[in-house]
């Protein structure tokens, strides 16, 4: 398994990469309907990984977190938002050196092409 993205409509997305590899996730990639929804930008509320090796996450190429063994952190989003490296609006890469996996939570700021009952119900 490469990676694997959970949507939600005004909601939060899941992203989990298992192995190793480089993936690249745009914006693009967070909507839950392209129908309806453009995200704008997105952050890292929380965190959850495992590895043999590292783990490198980064947002438009500039590296905002280095991570090793395991671990997890919570309510992130009031942290790694204010990260220098960390522009909301880049893409993110997470980089697998060795075997891993990570669990990634983020929140998705998004505007919405027209009235999303209806968008809903037409699906």
């Amino acid at each position: 398994m490469a990676y694997e993205i959970i949507n939600s409509v005004k909601g939060k997305t899941i992203i989990r990469c298992v192995d190793a590899g480089t993936y690249t996730i745009q914006l693009t990639d967070l909507r839950a309907n392209a129908n309806i929804e453009n995200v704008q930008s997105a952050s890292i509320t929380d965190l959850f990984w495992s590895t043999s090796g590292n783990i490198l996450i980064s947002r438009g190429g500039a590296p905002i977190m280095n991570l090793f063994s395991t671990g997890d952190s919570y309510n992130m989003e009031g942290v790694v938002p204010k990260a220098g490296a960390n522009n909301k609006t880049a893409n993110i890469q997470i980089t697998i050196a060795g075997s891993g996996t990570v669990l990634m939570e983020l929140s998705k700021d998004a505007l919405y092409t027209e009235d999303i009952n209806r968008a809903l119900l037409n699906n």
